[in-house]
């Protein structure tokens, strides 16, 4: 008999929706992803004529999902953003509720203006968070960089302090009621608490795809800030990785130390997109964005990759042939090796040994 997960659905009234709507629920979708996306939460109920309306817009529910009560995890709060109904006689009716994380906090969509001066990265989410009635947990590193001077103008919080998060490697997400900076490739929490891995072994009953691009990496970086003593734009260089290319961000910066950790976080960042791709596994609740993931049982080319979670799915089918599926999407941990080049000065480059496919083993097609 196959393993059935525990998910359980609490709203407003304190009951699990998951018990009380028994046969009558589809299935449940989980989505947890890195960066100000926002985490969401679907549900899907057979209905019938006359049909009944749905939970109201800004209902909240706390969702926790594991293989046994005791084992649960919370996924996270969520907040119903909309209902839809459809279907026909034959295949019956369903109604799908969409909900997600971060709609409640209204306070960070407001459009302000504000200073701050000499003030860290983590004061400054405190203070914004503070105001909106939450509380912010920063990355240790990222909490203790200093601006002599940041302005915020005619700018929504989030935004404003997703671009802080942004140009210094972090990455802004908004879930369970706080605000959340963690350390792009960090591999750990916003708290500084290192994820579990997520080790997917090779499993046939699961799939996977996984892309390894040749994208132009960048050696040099750089990036303009403006000197008020000279009264000109500069060059702030930094190191970089690659061979070749150099990156410079479009908009100048405050201050050199701002243009050095700016042009350094957008050369990471196009490090990370050089991989992507998902696999599949076993219901894992334990899958969180920004987690190494860990493949196992791949061959050396997939199992030796650097690689973390961008977003973790949970599918769950109520079914009788249902189940429960984690799908993970990933991309690089940002630090790609240097290549070293080979080949001299009048001799031919050394292209390696050509590439083949081994003739024998279990997967070689009949």
């Amino acid at each position: 008999m196959a393993r059935r997960p525990f998910v359980s659905i609490i709203g407003p009234s304190g009951g699990n929706l998951v018990t009380r709507l028994s046969d009558a629920l589809v299935s449940v979708k989980i989505v947890d992803r890195a960066g100000a996306k926002s985490d969401k939460l679907e549900f899907t109920v057979r209905i019938r004529h006359p049909f009944p309306a749905g939970p109201p817009k800004g209902t909240r529910y706390m969702v926790s999902i594991g293989w046994s009560e005791q084992g649960a995890r919370l996924a996270g709060i969520y907040t119903v953003q909309t209902v839809s109904i459809g279907g026909d006689a034959e295949g019956g009716y369903r109604m799908k509720i969409t909900a997600r994380a971060a709609d409640y906090i209204d306070a960070l969509k407001k459009v302000d203006s504000e200073h701050f001066d000499n003030e860290t990265v983590g004061g400054i989410f405190d203070k914004i968070a503070g105001d909106a009635g939450i509380m912010a947990v920063v990355d240790p590193e990222l909490a203790a960089i200093k601006f002599p001077y940041r302005l915020r103008w005619n700018q929504p919080a989030v935004d404003f302090l997703d671009d802080i998060a942004r140009e210094n490697g972090g990455t802004l997400k908004l879930a369970g009621g706080k605000l959340l900076c963690l350390r792009r490739g960090g591999k750990r929490s916003a708290g500084g608490t290192p994820f579990p891995p997520i080790v997917v072994p090779f499993d046939r009953d699961y799939g996977f795809e996984i892309s390894i691009e040749s994208r132009g990496e960048f050696k040099d970086l750089g990036g303009d800030w403006f000197d008020p003593l000279d009264g000109i734009l500069k060059l702030a260089d930094g190191t970089g990785i690659g061979e070749a290319s150099r990156y410079l961000p479009v908009h100048p910066f405050a201050t050199e130390d701002e243009a050095r950790r700016g042009a350094a976080a957008t050369g990471r960042e196009q490090a990370r997109k050089r991989i992507s791709g998902s696999f599949e596994m076993a219901g894992n609740p334990l899958a969180t964005a920004e987690a190494p993931v860990v493949p196992w049982g791949y061959g050396p080319e997939i199992d030796g990759l650097d690689i973390v979670c961008s977003s973790a799915t949970q599918s769950v089918d109520f079914g009788d042939s249902g189940g429960w599926v984690t799908t993970v999407e990933v991309e690089s941990a940002g630090e790609a090796a240097a290549k070293k080049k080979k080949g001299g000065s009048g001799a031919l480059p050394d292209l390696g040994a050509d590439w083949e496919v081994p003739a024998g083993g279990e997967n070689a097609p009949e």
